[in-house]
């Protein structure tokens, strides 16, 4: 079982805005579930957008077939059976549930890694050194 779910990072663009008006990265992640406890593998990247096909692409290189996806409701997520995989949806404005309950290794992952670029960069990370920096990291 896997959980899969994307988030944005990067800060203040050349321009001095924050939020909406900054110069963001999508990453996606993919977390292995362990049946007891725990979590597994982790596996991060770059993707230019939240399409279908960024995230297929995601999916088949590092998942592999057969496995249980675990996704939110986003619907770039809809053709991922096609790729040979098992998949939940939790959509999480009809879930009791809040997103770090239904997907904590995801929810985890981002959190330790936003912890981590305002940490050690101290905020001062552009989106575009993050691509450069993940093709470095390894998980």
């Amino acid at each position: 079982m896997v959980e899969v779910d994307e988030t944005l990072v990067g800060g203040i663009d050349r321009r001095g805005k924050r939020g909406c008006g900054s110069q963001k990265s999508i990453i996606v992640i993919a977390v292995e579930l362990h049946k007891s406890k725990g979590f597994g593998r982790i596996r991060m990247r770059y993707i230019p957008d939240a399409s279908s096909e960024s995230l297929a692409n995601f999916i088949y290189d590092v998942i592999q077939p057969s496995s249980t996806i675990c996704t939110d409701g986003w619907s770039g997520y809809n053709d991922i059976k096609s790729f040979g995989y098992y998949h939940e949806v939790t959509v999480q404005s009809t879930s009791k549930d809040q997103a770090h309950v239904s997907m904590p290794g995801v929810y985890n992952v981002v959190a330790l890694l936003k912890r981590w670029i305002l940490g050690t960069h101290q905020g001062a990370f552009a989106a575009y050194s993050f691509t450069g920096i993940l093709g470095r990291i390894y998980f």
